[in-house]
């Protein structure tokens, strides 16, 4: 199934990304994921581009709806990722609450 967002073209400062960097770079993503992450629990991941002036890439799961994702990469060596820093988030306003307005 197509998705509205493979029908345009990637905003000011995206780039597309080859087969391999897109391999490059979502083995760095799953390094850095916590297994708790909702990341890890999509089959058919892929980056499809990044951002040329950050470590920010746009990743497509393949589902029944195809989403899209922004996630932004660190490069540095996985993180001990515990319950204690997990958030409880299953809604926009459980997000906010957490971490604040998005302004």
């Amino acid at each position: 199934m197509t998705h509205v967002l493979d029908q345009r073209p990637l905003p000011d400062g995206w780039i597309d990304v080859t087969p391999r960097e897109a391999r490059r770079l979502l083995t760095q993503l799953w390094r850095e994921q916590p297994r708790q992450s909702i990341l890890s629990t999509l089959n058919n991941l892929r980056v499809v581009a990044r951002a040329g002036g950050s470590d920010d890439i746009l990743c497509r799961a393949d589902a029944v709806i195809p989403m899209f994702f922004v996630a932004h990469l660190t490069w540095g060596p996985p993180a001990e990722h515990t319950d204690d820093n997990l958030y409880p988030v299953e809604t926009v306003q459980d997000l906010i609450d957490t971490i604040g307005p998005l302004d």
